[in-house]
């Protein structure tokens, strides 16, 4: 009777008691957000740039594993993943195309997952590739879930060609603009944004063909959804003196963070730069503007006057004097717009 008493004792002593139990795990309150609007007042996002379609939830253990996998339903703004063990983790929000990773047993593997600007769709219901990620994330159990806040981001830089005036001294009169190309972009990147950009896009403005040739149609052009734009007949011939025409066309590429500039004809590694082709007097010009530094989610909207001839070359800088350029870049770093006469 004695031993069987003791017995009892013993094995309650070796149990954990209710309340201990609840303690081994907890849970995660992940709150979705989105940082994509731009702080610039004339520039707003464009609905496919920002339209959340498909989300999933990643969660990797101290260790790099994988841990949790979940879709999210709409409308995305927060979910919870129950029965998270003690621990610190890693949690990752992929969302759009990216929510379609198939090889995701690390987080290596995850971040080292190379995205491509053919994944940032302009179509509203496909959307942009976007991803966000929170480490050291510390969940110590109990009934209050540890709550994690991922805000999404997209991959690209939006570079867009607000407005063209022809300021031509009036005895040259008319200013034809053909087309409009960004150059020197990058078209692939991982997922973890690790590293420099890859896949070069229109490198100094060239064609593909190893002929050297420079890009004058959208079928020369490296993602040419993204980075060309052929202008319609109706909107080409811009009047000596007349108001700026506004074109409003839109490019994408990921990031050029090049800190020293390269110039001159086929000469790649440069800055990237948005191109305009135009003509007068049966001469065709090029007018590059050298964007700074091109950063992720940022948008660089710029209008160009242009008054004299400009280059021979869309990778090399037009005489002085010939042309006047205003950037306006949302939350730029080093301020709010960036004007050049050149």
């Amino acid at each position: 009777m004695m031993m069987a008493a003791l017995g009892a004792v013993l094995l309650t002593a070796c149990e954990p008691v209710e309340s201990e139990k609840k303690t081994e795990t907890g849970a995660l309150a992940v709150m979705v957000g989105q940082n994509l609007e731009t702080k610039a007042v004339s520039t707003t996002a464009q609905t496919f740039e920002s339209k959340l379609n498909k989300l999933r939830l990643l969660v990797y253990d101290a260790s790099g594993s994988l841990y949790k996998d979940e879709a999210v339903a709409s409308p995305f703004t927060s979910h919870t993943i129950p029965n998270v063990k003690a621990g610190t983790y890693s949690v990752c929000a992929v969302a759009n195309t990216c929510a379609a990773i198939s090889d995701v047993t690390t987080l290596t593997k995850l971040t080292g997952t190379v995205v491509k600007l053919s994944d940032c769709s302009t179509t509203e219901s496909t959307g942009f590739a976007m991803y966000a990620q929170a480490d050291d994330v510390s969940v110590t159990g109990g009934s209050s879930a540890t709550p994690v806040s991922l805000a999404v981001t997209r991959f690209p830089a939006r570079v867009k060609l607000m407005s063209v005036k022809n300021s031509l001294p009036a005895s040259l009169g008319a200013l034809t603009v053909e087309n409009v190309m960004l150059i020197n972009g990058y078209s692939q990147w991982t997922l973890g944004a690790s590293g420099n950009p890859t896949g070069a896009m229109n490198p100094a403005g060239r064609k593909s063909n190893g002929a050297g040739d420079i890009i004058a149609s959208a079928s020369d052009a490296n993602e040419a959804t993204y980075s060309f734009k052929a202008v319609p007949s109706g909107d080409q011939t811009l009047a000596n003196g007349s108001a700026a025409k506004s074109y409003g066309y839109y490019f994408y590429s990921f990031p050029n963070l090049v800190q020293t500039d390269v110039t001159g004809a086929k000469q790649t590694g440069g800055k990237a730069r948005l191109v305009v082709t135009a003509s007068f007097n049966g001469n065709r010009y090029y007018y590059p503007v050298t964007i700074p530094l091109l950063e992720r989610n940022k948008c660089y909207e710029v209008t160009i006057i242009v008054s004299g001839a400009g280059s021979d070359d869309p990778n090399i800088p037009v005489t002085k004097g010939s042309m006047s350029v205003n950037i306006t870049v949302s939350d730029w770093v080093a301020g709010g717009d960036y004007t050049e006469t050149i």
